[in-house]
């Protein structure tokens, strides 16, 4: 699938109204992850689809970590636990 990438938060992120890409039971110190997909929007989109993964929002243009503070095309779903899971695009 391609690389990945664990963002664990700051406390201050977490007292923010704007910070709702978490886990539904979420608790400070805990994280999510990102996963570099290397097909197509449509490719990532079929493969969702046929799983029957809902995408909680996007594909929405991100900050991704890669060198250089590239820009990626991100979708967010959902694992069975309810953790975020993002896919991003470079």
């Amino acid at each position: 699938m391609g690389d990945t990438k664990i963002n664990f938060h700051a406390p201050s992120v977490w007292h923010s109204d704007l910070f709702t890409l978490r886990g539904r039971d979420a608790t400070p110190g805990c994280g999510d992850f990102c996963v570099v997909w290397e097909g197509t929007q449509d490719q990532l989109h079929d493969m969702l689809n046929q799983n029957k993964v809902p995408i909680v929002e996007g594909p929405v243009e991100r900050d991704g970590a890669m060198a250089g503070g590239r820009r990626g095309m991100s979708t967010y779903v959902r694992d069975p636990d309810g953790n975020l899971i993002e896919f991003i695009r470079y």
